[in-house]
């Protein structure tokens, strides 16, 4: 995966057939953001929300299946909770720690 570079998986947030899967990928440098990886493995076209109260997002994109480039993402932000329309294809979500 081009897109996620030199990040390594971290940890599993939400495994769920229901609500959707999140992932955490780190980098191996400590004091650089990390990515989450969001998406729902049966449906397409479904909110996803993401509760992340310590963190502002720096961009958010689609992960592409082929040679074309990233598809960016619209979401809505509050209360440290971020909400997107998502479905099979991962949304990578690029964050900033506090």
């Amino acid at each position: 995966l081009k897109s996620l570079g030199r990040l390594h998986f971290h940890r599993a947030i939400r495994e769920s057939m229901d609500d959707g899967y999140i992932y955490e990928f780190r980098p191996d440098t400590t004091g650089e953001d990390p990515v989450f990886a969001v998406w729902h493995p049966t449906k397409e076209s479904v909110e996803l929300s993401v509760k992340l109260p310590d963190y502002t997002l720096s961009r958010a994109e689609r992960m592409p299946l082929g040679k074309e480039p990233a598809q960016a993402v619209e979401v809505i932000s509050k209360d440290g909770t971020f909400t997107f329309t998502g479905g099979e294809k991962p949304v990578f979500l690029w964050m900033n720690e506090p």
